[in-house]
């Protein structure tokens, strides 16, 4: 269908032409490529209309940038098109130069740089973006796009001149990028400046974080912020100490909860101020907040406090809000036993349906992977998986619920009940597009005893293994069936 998909890129319609270029790069360029290379070296068929000319010729510009080495034979041809005459043809042309890779383009990087002085100041930013994307073969070039951040007239220029230095580590430019952070009126460019200053590294974010500190004010625009915030973590533990009070100030009064969000991470992540999450993680008023907060006392892991690990416990049979609670008990997992050991009876509460009164599936099956996590270290394992043993026989219990407790059990290397083989077989089949089910089903599968394989066990996990689109069920399922010939 490679030409059929061609013509369609012709349409007039958009949505005609979106759908070809989608069927095109779905089929790759095995059926596309010789089609698309017609289009390209062909003469327009209809001058008349733009969109059938030069927005074809856009689209395949794009799919030969996704072909990959099918393309590099014809570099040539893509360079050519960044001389049309239509800018977006220009646009995409650079673009796709710059997914092919530096050793292929690299004897057109003059004709890429060249881009950046044309007069359309889209394809302005699609040469430093190109460049930027072609990594270090790039570096010569910092300079120049050094000055297009500084220069341009146009926002999306400087944006994409901000992040093509950070792609290619120009820390020589970090003064130019911490202007443009300051001074810079685009809040594109801005949010780009601290994006980059992050990419060049932990030396670079720590000398420009004044500079990130200040522009997390809640004047500016949630992007910059957000940017921000970002090149704070990369900065360290060590450089953000004496900045820290500003961000545990966001944390406890912003208005934007994004923005409190993203500081609690900040925090979790440079394991700082613990004492200031586990204050928060009760009194923010909103769930997404409390949900990150919970995420971060987790990243403190070993240097958790007991704080932490009590502030978690009282999360998970406390909060009001089902996806708080869960994330509660999968923070849990990452603390030390020592401070886990003490709480182990709230994640079985909560394991059974005997915690908060609104648990669900899914805190019930986050508990009992944490639960998982510790029961081989702890003196009385058999109570435990005796527990899970009843979860697993009671069929009442929601099946998912069930399914983690035989993938924790089947983990430990538990002997499950071939009694439960026929009915997860048969749930396999009714939800075989579920690929939870499918890699719980055919891990108990796994395990089994020789006597407890049937043939239509090995012809499940076969199809399994040939249409799952889940690349971990494939494997398991293909080690399962490894399995079911040595038991035989």
């Amino acid at each position: 269908y490679g030409k059929e998909m061609v013509e369609c890129l012709r349409m007039y319609f958009y949505e005609i032409r979106d759908a070809g270029r989608a069927v095109l790069e779905l089929l790759g360029p095995e059926v596309s490529l010789e089609p698309v290379l017609e289009l390209l070296n062909g003469p327009d068929k209809d001058t008349q209309s733009y969109q059938r000319t030069d927005r074809s010729r856009e689209t395949c510009c794009y799919l030969l940038g996704t072909f990959g080495k099918a393309a590099h034979p014809h570099v040539e041809l893509l360079v050519a098109q960044t001389k049309h005459d239509v800018a977006h043809v220009r646009c995409q042309a650079v673009l796709a130069l710059g997914k092919l890779g530096a050793e292929t383009v690299q004897p057109h990087l003059d004709a890429i740089a060249a881009l950046m002085r044309d007069h359309d100041y889209v394809v302005r930013g699609c040469a430093v973006r190109a460049l930027g994307d072609l990594g270090q073969a790039c570096a010569g070039y910092r300079k120049y796009i050094a000055k297009v951040l500084e220069e341009d007239r146009e926002k999306r220029p400087r944006s994409d001149a901000a992040l093509a230095l950070g792609k290619l580590g120009a820390e020589d430019c970090l003064t130019s990028l911490v202007k443009s952070l300051c001074e810079d009126q685009g809040c594109d460019v801005k949010a780009a400046a601290a994006k980059a200053i992050g990419l060049l590294g932990q030396k670079a974010a720590a000398e420009a974080l004044p500079a990130l500190v200040h522009k997390l004010k809640p004047s500016e625009q949630y992007d910059v912020r957000e940017a921000c915030l970002g090149a704070i973590t990369i900065a360290g533990s060590e450089a953000c100490t004496p900045h820290i009070e500003s961000i545990v100030e966001i944390l406890e009064s912003d208005s934007d909860d994004r923005i409190r969000s993203l500081a609690a991470k900040t925090l979790g992540d440079l394991h700082l101020k613990a004492d200031a999450l586990v204050a928060r993680s009760k009194a923010d008023e909103d769930s997404n907040v409390r949900e990150f907060i919970a995420n971060a006392l987790g990243a403190f892991g070993p240097e958790a406090t007991t704080e932490v690990a009590s502030a978690l416990s009282k999360m998970l049979s406390g909060d009001s809000v089902n996806f708080v609670r869960r994330t509660a008990a999968q923070a849990m997992a990452k603390l030390p036993l020592e401070l886990a050991r003490e709480h182990l009876g709230q994640l079985e509460d909560s394991a059974c349906g005997r915690g908060h009164p609104e648990d669900d599936g899914d805190v019930r099956r986050a508990a009992i992977l944490t639960l998982g996590k510790f029961i081989p270290q702890v003196e009385n394992a058999k109570h435990y998986f005796d527990l899970l043993q009843e979860l697993l026989a009671d069929t009442s219990v929601d099946l998912r619920v069930r399914t983690t407790c035989m993938e924790v059990l089947v983990g430990h290397k538990q002997e499950v009940s071939p009694d439960y083989v026929p009915e997860f077989a048969a749930t396999l089949r009714k939800r075989n597009r579920e690929w939870y089910f499918q890699y719980a089903v055919i891990q108990l599968f796994k395990f089994l005893k020789a006597e407890a394989i049937g043939p239509d066990h090995v012809d499940l996990v076969a199809k399994v293994a040939k249409s799952s689109n889940d690349e971990n069920v494939k494997q398991i399922a293909k080690e399962t069936l490894e399995a079911f010939n040595s038991s035989a």
